[in-house]
């Protein structure tokens, strides 16, 4: 699943009503995992700490934005209005939408270490490898089509968009080595582990990490929302009014 966020522009009669709306969806967790899997014969051998920390993979990318100037300023009302949850008074000219997910994927090493009694810790297992997919995927800038690419609302609410993505990819950029450090640190917390089961062992790494690094995501897309609005002030949509005379 994925979240998605959207600035708007609205305008209302002649003189645009400038209006913003940002939503992120919390994004559920998933991971594909694989093992390396090696039994040794150290029957009740301890479960050391590896030497070698885990390996941290980012995988990253910031969408090139698209234009978008098919709809009519009362299609970008109602996606505004869906999104939103109430009605939007006026009608849109502009709106950026982004989607950004996220993902884990995990590899683990694993030793027998103990026998095979019900209930027993079998298997000293280490994580060697942590993988985050994290990429805004999709990034999309609507413009009503009502104006002309040479009007000045359309080069007025396009600039006031960009602007925004701007920001978006400006904060995700800065966010990206933060995010790798707490992986670190979250990564060398799970090792070693002992686990009955290596169907256990997966299990338990992906939920520890979901749960060290989902408040690290979370603040990040509220710093995000924030940065937004901190542009779409009644002061900064007055400034954009005031700019053109044929909203």
């Amino acid at each position: 699943m994925e979240g998605m966020a959207f600035k708007g522009i609205v305008a209302a009669g002649k003189a645009p009503r400038l209006m913003s709306l940002v939503l992120f969806a919390l994004i559920p967790w998933g991971a594909s995992v694989t093992h390396a899997a090696s039994q040794g014969s150290a029957q009740g051998r301890e479960c050391p700490r590896p030497d070698v920390p885990p390996r941290i993979i980012l995988e990253t990318g910031f969408a090139k934005p698209r234009l978008d100037t098919s709809k009519s300023s009362t299609q970008l009302a109602a996606i505004l209005d869906s999104q939103k949850g109430s009605s939007a008074v006026g009608n849109a000219v502009g709106l950026t939408s982004t989607r950004p997910a996220y993902s884990f994927q995990t590899r683990i090493s694993a030793n027998q270490v103990g026998g095979n009694q019900v209930g027993g810790q079998r298997y000293c297992v280490t994580l060697t490898d942590l993988t985050i997919r994290f990429k805004y995927e999709n990034v999309l800038v609507y413009v009503a089509r009502k104006y002309s690419a040479a009007s000045c609302p359309y080069r007025v609410t396009l600039n006031h968009e960009m602007r925004h993505v701007t920001l978006y990819r400006q904060g995700y950029e800065a966010f990206l080595p933060l995010l790798n450090a707490r992986a670190k640190a979250v990564a060398d917390e799970v090792n070693p582990m002992k686990a009955s089961s290596l169907a256990m062992a997966r299990r338990v790494h992906l939920e520890r990490i979901q749960k060290a690094l989902e408040p690290a995501f979370q603040t990040f897309f509220g710093e995000q929302r924030a940065r937004n609005l901190e542009m779409d002030t009644p002061q900064a949509y007055g400034l954009e009014r005031d700019k053109c005379r044929d909203w």
